[in-house]
């Protein structure tokens, strides 16, 4: 090979070499970044979950120094705003429905396609169950009917109640975990009651909803039926007692568990929540004024001295008189010091501090004496 071939030889190889070198340090184009391999161990496949806070994971792509995310209610969006060098992200509070993650491996350059992970979320009880009817059967039995209920997750059942009393003895609606309540479940909009039931006797219905994931919804107004005998042999709209659950407002509506709460029991818990808020003094709804206060409706008898009776200590504690008590005492005592000073002063004691010392010790006689008839004690200044 000649000098010249040579010299031709190297400047191939280094021209080859700067190739490589300045593609390696390049990278790869963003569009050639892999899209990562999304998971979530809060929702782990396509079905609805009771969960709002999401926690997603991907794959580490080699080539990328970040990643962009967010979620939305859209299967393609392009994720931009929220950045991180890390491979998970969470969120909370996430909304109801079907909801798509987004993530994309990124480099200084730009980012890679996007993967995108659906999840499904429901946290909402079913809404009251409506429109239901009672039937009276010619084999003596009755059937309820309702509307059917709409639910992001689906429904999965409904429960019917039956109570033999519309009203507690507290005057609220019966609620589901009340003693006595028998409970069905079905997983259509209807029931076929032949439970004990008595000819002629009135029974008291509430249904609730139950969806996919297990948020039991809010029960029913009460719906009242008579079980009354049919005539000729064919079923009859049984009458009902009281109000209908289907008309006005006052349905009594009570409240169970809601997340939380997997699977149907025998009854379901329910806090005693219709009796209204317990008032301050029980019965009125209004609030005391303070004694003394505005307000207050005491006689001015009872009201002229700012004098507070001290709890009985048995007979040994220093109870004050109030009111009229406190009034004719210190009357009293005005009377009697005024008629002892009178008498100390005029009457013939001798020296002036022989007169102060008796007119001193019959103000204490009279004042022991007064303390005594009015079941207070008093004590000097000083002591």
């Amino acid at each position: 090979m000649t000098p010249n071939e040579k010299n031709a030889v190297a400047v191939v190889l280094v021209v080859m070499v700067t190739a490589l070198g300045l593609a390696f340090a390049a990278g790869l184009p963003p569009s050639q970044l892999p899209a990562p391999q999304v998971s979530s161990p809060t929702h782990p496949d396509d079905s609805w979950a009771r969960n709002n806070k999401p926690r997603f994971e991907w794959e580490k792509v080699a080539e990328a120094e970040f990643y962009t995310y967010s979620i939305d209610d859209n299967a393609g969006t392009t994720p931009t705003g929220n950045r991180t060098d890390k491979n998970s992200a969470s969120f909370t509070n996430v909304l109801d429905g079907e909801r798509y993650f987004h993530v994309a491996a990124c480099i200084a350059a730009g980012c890679g396609p996007a993967s995108h992970y659906r999840i499904r979320i429901d946290i909402t009880p079913p809404s009251p169950v409506e429109g239901i009817s009672g039937t009276a059967l010619p084999d003596g039995s009755i059937k309820l009917e309702w509307n059917a209920q709409d639910d992001p997750s689906g429904i999965k059942e409904y429960w019917v109640f039956r109570s033999n009393v519309q009203r507690t003895v507290n005057n609220r609606y019966f609620l589901p975990s009340d003693p006595g309540v028998k409970k069905f479940q079905t997983i259509v909009t209807s029931i076929i009651d032949s439970d004990g039931l008595r000819e002629g006797t009135a029974y008291y219905y509430r249904v609730l909803a139950v969806d996919n994931v297990g948020n039991i919804g809010t029960p029913s107004g009460v719906k009242p039926v008579r079980n009354v005998p049919a005539e000729n042999g064919e079923a009859q709209p049984a009458p009902t007692v009281g109000p209908d659950a289907n008309a006005g407002t006052d349905t009594g509506v009570g409240e169970v568990p809601g997340p939380g709460i997997a699977g149907p029991e025998e009854n379901v818990p329910s806090p005693d929540n219709e009796t209204g808020p317990e008032t301050s003094d029980g019965a009125t709804g209004k609030v005391a004024p303070e004694s003394g206060g505005q307000g207050d409706e005491r006689p001015l008898s009872d009201r002229a001295y700012d004098v507070q009776p001290q709890a009985s200590t048995g007979g040994k504690g220093n109870a004050e008189p109030t009111g009229h008590s406190s009034a004719v005492w210190i009357i009293a005592a005005f009377i009697l010091v005024a008629g002892a000073s009178a008498y100390v002063l005029f009457g013939q004691h001798g020296k002036k501090a022989d007169r102060e010392k008796t007119l001193g010790k019959h103000i204490d006689q009279k004042v022991q004496a007064i303390g005594h008839a009015t079941g207070a004690k008093w004590k000097k200044a000083g002591k």
